[in-house]
């Protein structure tokens, strides 16, 4: 199936300062990748929290920009949320067989949140296209 997880006991239960360390681990070898670049944006380098996200999602908003650049802007922003689910996305998988059930939990949480974020992204930028449309181009 894989390699087995270092500080799992012989129950399956994962230390609390092993779970703690592997999310750290998981965390830096995202941060200690050389930068990608897409398009003048770099891809983000750590982990971005919520409410990074939904602050620069609100200034993208009420910004005067056009709708297509802000519709660019937030699904730009949305992209650069794909590593860290991938990761945490991975992280759970490999903490999924053991009883561990608080990591589980907190793991399931996090990538759902990141999930339901980027579909946020999503979604607004969608209104923001469908807002600045006088032809209703863009509506469903």
């Amino acid at each position: 199936m894989g390699e087995p997880i270092s500080g799992v006991n012989s129950d399956g239960i994962i230390g609390t300062g092993t779970f703690l360390a592997r999310i750290r681990q998981l965390t830096s070898q995202a941060e200690s990748r050389t930068p990608q670049r897409r398009g003048n944006m770099e891809v983000t380098k750590r982990m971005l929290t919520e409410f990074e996200v939904r602050r620069r999602m609100e200034t993208i908003q009420t910004s005067r920009l056009a709708p297509l650049r802000k519709a660019r802007l937030l699904l730009r922003l949305g992209r650069a949320l794909n590593p860290q689910v991938k990761s945490l996305t991975t992280a759970q998988q490999q903490v999924a067989n053991t009883t561990n059930f608080p990591a589980r939990a907190a793991l399931k949480r996090l990538a759902g949140n990141n999930t339901r974020l980027r579909n946020d992204l999503r979604e607004a930028a969608w209104y923001a296209l469908a807002a600045g449309d006088g032809a209703n181009t863009y509506r469903s």
